[in-house]
């Protein structure tokens, strides 16, 4: 029986999870493991998560429930308590303990793209799990954060958990119509506008900001949102969220396992996945 490891999220059938975590399986060798993705509806979320308890060795958690999980986990690790959200939890010893590697995995994701965006003004779209990380990766850089988000309730609360984590932090909650016109050095879609049934959608008209040099797409599939392909023509230099996705699962990996994932097997999944979908 080899050991059970699962993405769970809603809606699922985008994700490469499971071929990038199965890839680093099989170049680390040893104990047999499978990795499988699992649709999981937000009423679902409580008993799945017993499930895996008792059967997986670990899970990642995606859209819409890297928050929700966390009143289901024993315990915490200082990344997740950091950021408010959860996306890998490793099952021990009938205990679940929830991590978060989107933070180092988001940053990995710009510092192999060689930007620097330190101390920048930084435009964050969403205020969900995601972007909570994005969030604290750039405070941690010094940066201006506005939090953008189609309610602006969850943007305000991710504001006063940012002030009570960082004092002397500039950061304000503006409606999608507050940004316009304003100027931002970098740009971040935490959003789904862009993948699935929003695909060819932006949540943003790039056009109606002054200023953007980056535009940092958190969505891998397609490879090219309309809100890249806005930004390319524009000038803007931009990433999606290829990088930063092996680079959170090969933590994850980390975590679970106690075993190193060296960066050559981070750059072989990448190639692997760039032919495989013709991200090249």
């Amino acid at each position: 029986m080899p050991q059970l490891f699962a993405v769970i999220g809603d809606p699922i059938g985008h994700s490469l999870s499971p071929v990038i975590h199965n890839k680093i399986f099989e170049m680390l060798g040893g104990e047999e493991r499978l990795y499988i993705s699992l649709r999981i509806s937000p009423r679902q979320l409580r008993s799945a998560v017993d499930i895996l308890r008792s059967n997986f060795r670990g899970f990642n958690v995606t859209i819409p429930h890297k928050q929700d999980v966390i009143p289901l986990l024993d315990e915490l690790t200082p990344e997740a308590v950091r950021c408010g959200a959860v996306n890998t939890v490793k099952c021990e010893n009938g205990r679940l303990i929830g991590h978060n590697t989107d933070i180092k995995g988001f940053a990995a994701g710009f510092e192999g793209a060689g930007w620097q965006v330190d101390r920048s003004r930084a435009l964050i779209l969403g205020a969900g799990g995601a972007a909570r990380a994005v969030a604290w990766e750039l405070a941690d850089r010094g940066c201006e954060l506005t939090i953008a988000n189609r309610t602006l309730a969850a943007a305000e609360k991710l504001v006063r958990d940012l002030q009570q984590a960082y004092p002397k932090l500039m950061v304000k909650a503006l409606p999608f119509h507050g940004i316009l016109g304003k100027s931002y050095d970098l740009v971040v879609n935490c959003t789904p506008v862009g993948m699935g049934e929003l695909e060819g959608q932006a949540p943003v008209d790039l056009e109606e900001l002054r200023d953007v040099q980056y535009v940092y797409d958190l969505i891998y599939k397609p490879a090219q949102t309309e809100l890249l392909r806005q930004a390319q023509m524009l000038g803007c230099r931009v990433l999606n969220g290829l990088p930063m996705l092996v680079q959170q699962a090969a933590l994850a990996d980390e975590f679970w396992l106690k075993q190193p994932i060296t960066g050559p097997m981070v750059t072989e999944v990448l190639v692997l996945l760039e032919e495989m979908t013709n991200y090249a």
